[in-house]
């Protein structure tokens, strides 16, 4: 039973993975630079501050940028 229990976690978070690169996918068709900001964070595991001087923005655009990609996403996935 626990096999199939971490199976299903798996298929579940595969799942999961998928709906998050689709809705980034719609999030850069409205906005790239939130996309940009929120791929790196998300799937490169940068801070602000790194991905601030990789796309050579301010660190407060950069931020504020975070901030409003997690709530589009938060209100995508739901």
């Amino acid at each position: 039973l626990e096999l199939e229990e971490a199976a299903a976690a798996m298929e579940r978070a595969v799942g999961s993975l998928i709906d998050l690169d689709d809705a980034l996918e719609r999030l850069e068709a409205q906005d790239p630079k939130l996309a940009e900001v929120a791929t790196l964070r998300l799937f490169g595991g940068l801070d602000c501050r790194t991905i601030a001087e990789v796309v050579d923005r301010p660190l407060r655009t950069t931020e504020h940028h975070w901030t409003m990609a997690k709530q589009w996403l938060k209100t995508a996935l739901r």
